[in-house]
Formats: structure tokens, C-alpha cells, sequence
């Protein structure tokens, strides 16, 4: 590749996010397991309910602007790959038991049972 650095476009071609990482897997496959657990966790944490649907406009532009930020930043590919991975008991040293929370529509945050429902306060 430093001799020839044109024919890296041929190498990216091939590449996918599994292959891409899989030195990283391979000598830090901790690391790896860690980050799944942390990218899971955030995507758990918060709900949210009771919300107005957005107008289609509202809609479109979020999905307009969500394009153009997966396109400027490529991690987002990674942390939705990552969500799926090291879900094996071997990887498992924290379980994955979290507290959840839902955002309700006048911004207070309410915990939620284990079951899924809303406690009451």
C-alpha cells in the first residue's frame, strides 16, 4: 500500500466492517466485548412515550438530517454492528440488567419495571 497507494481503493472495496475490525477482534476481543455492552446499554436506557407523532415534514427532515450525519460520521455503521456482537455468556463479566427509564411528553423521566410497565411515584 505505501508503494502503491492506488491500489488501496482495490483493498476497500472488499472490506466490510467485520473485516475491517478483525485485528482488533482478534488481539483485543475485550475491548470489543466492552463496547457492544456500552453501545446495548445506551440504546436501553431511555424511552420514549406520550409523544405528538411528528408531521411528515418534521419526519422528513429528521431522516434528511440523519442521512447526511451517517455519512459524515461512519461510526454510527459500526455502533449498530456492534449492538448485535459478544453476546455470549463468555463475554458477559457485567450483566446486562440495567435500570430503564421512559421520557414522557412534559420531559420528567419515570422508571420502568423490569416487566416494561411504568412504576408508580
Amino acid at each position: 500500500m505505501m508503494r502503491q497507494p492506488e491500489t488501496a481503493a482495490q483493498w476497500l472495496a472488499r472490506m466490510s466492517l467485520r473485516s475491517g475490525w478483525f485485528f482488533e477482534a482478534v488481539l483485543r476481543p475485550e475491548r470489543m466485548a466492552h463496547q457492544a455492552q456500552k453501545f446495548r446499554m445506551l440504546a436501553s436506557q431511555v424511552e420514549v412515550r406520550g409523544w405528538p407523532r411528528p408531521s411528515a415534514r418534521a419526519a422528513k427532515l429528521a431522516a434528511w438530517g440523519g442521512a447526511r450525519v451517517r455519512r459524515l460520521w461512519g461510526a454510527f455503521a459500526m455502533i449498530e454492528f456492534l449492538r448485535g456482537e459478544f453476546r455470549d455468556e463468555l463475554w458477559a463479566e457485567t450483566p446486562e440488567r440495567w435500570p430503564r427509564f421512559e421520557l414522557c411528553a412534559d420531559l420528567s423521566l419515570r422508571p420502568l419495571a423490569e416487566s416494561g410497565e411504568t412504576t408508580r411515584s
